[in-house]
């Protein structure tokens, strides 16, 4: 497979960050490459951002392969831009599963090659993506929810996985099974004291959703 090892110096953004899968939708943060001399930085990670990265540090992991998604685009007039990503198999199986419209592909831009058809992205700030994905995700939930479509839940979980609607479109359309795996993960994330305390607040959340 081909590697993108970065050895120009110039201001764009090159890479999203924590290589994103093709199931998921999303927001990541960016790599940007500036110079002369060559240097890097990030957007959307908060006090990362703006750090100033050695170049062979940054070359180095993209070695392992794995770390970005390279793109090759003007750095976006925003404040700690991030990009917002939509996986194609993500793509697919809200379409098959009637779920909410994403948002419309027009204008939005594909990774550089060997990663061109394994989805698609665009830049906002974080405030705009995080805005999206809420919206996307609380629609979509209210449908699980009122479908009891398990499949349509898992969408959520792959935009949004630490979301409280999520886990409650998750829980409330799992088998008995998929309910203890959702009452786990919260419990290994500290979220919850025990059981019962999940459950009433995945039970509140389905209210107000259903309320909404």
């Amino acid at each position: 497979m081909k590697q993108h090892i970065f050895t120009k110096a110039m201001d764009r953004v090159v890479g999203i960050i924590d290589k994103p899968s093709t199931k998921s939708f999303g927001m990541l943060a960016l790599l940007i490459a500036h110079g002369p001399p060559l240097s890097y930085s990030t957007s959307g990670l908060s006090d990362a951002s703006r750090t100033r990265i050695d170049p062979l540090t940054v070359n180095t992991v993209a070695l392992c392969g794995s770390s970005y998604l390279y793109v090759d685009d003007p750095v976006p007039a925003l404040e700690d831009a991030v990009a917002v990503w939509i996986g194609a198999e993500f793509e697919r199986n809200a379409r098959t599963l009637e779920a909410p419209p994403l948002p419309p592909a027009q204008g939005w831009k594909r990774p550089l090659s060997p990663d061109i058809d394994v989805g698609r992205y665009e830049y906002f700030t974080p405030a705009q993506a995080s805005d999206i994905l809420n919206s996307w995700v609380k629609k979509t939930a209210i449908i699980a929810l009122q479908r009891h479509s398990y499949d349509l839940a898992v969408l959520t979980r792959w935009t949004l996985p630490s979301s409280i609607t999520a886990r409650t479109a998750l829980y409330f359309t799992g088998s008995e099974k998929q309910k203890k795996n959702v009452i786990g993960w919260d419990l290994m994330g500290l979220l919850h004291r025990n059981a019962e305390e999940c459950v009433a607040a995945y039970d509140a959340e389905r209210r107000r959703l259903l309320r909404d």
